[in-house]
């Protein structure tokens, strides 16, 4: 199996799986040449977001796995309209189950 083709449904919160070691080892997000998959509107907000949507990767496969399909970024929108992100002073926290179980409901 191709390292970009993991088993199905497999999300993280990068799109490039073969990139990820390089992404923990400290790698900046906005490089992954697969940004554009993840919804996110650019490559900035792509790499400002990626180390807070771990919880998202798991909706993602959860959702996938019941045929479901969202962009990692249309799901944290979504979430972060409920209150299971909030940003402030330029600080991002979350994620805030309270504000996803609400959205899911």
């Amino acid at each position: 199996m191709s390292p970009e083709r993991l088993a199905p449904p497999y999300f993280a919160q990068w799109e490039s799986p073969r990139l990820i070691p390089a992404f923990l080892a400290g790698r900046l997000a906005e490089t992954d040449p697969r940004w554009p998959l993840s919804g996110a509107a650019t490559p900035e907000e792509y790499g400002r977001w990626a180390g807070h949507l771990c919880g998202m990767a798991c909706l993602q496969m959860v959702m996938a796995a019941r045929g479901e399909h969202f962009p990692i970024h249309a799901l944290r929108r979504a979430v972060q309209g409920h209150g299971g992100y909030v940003e402030r002073d330029g600080e991002i926290r979350g994620l805030i189950y309270a504000g996803a179980v609400a959205w899911l409901e």
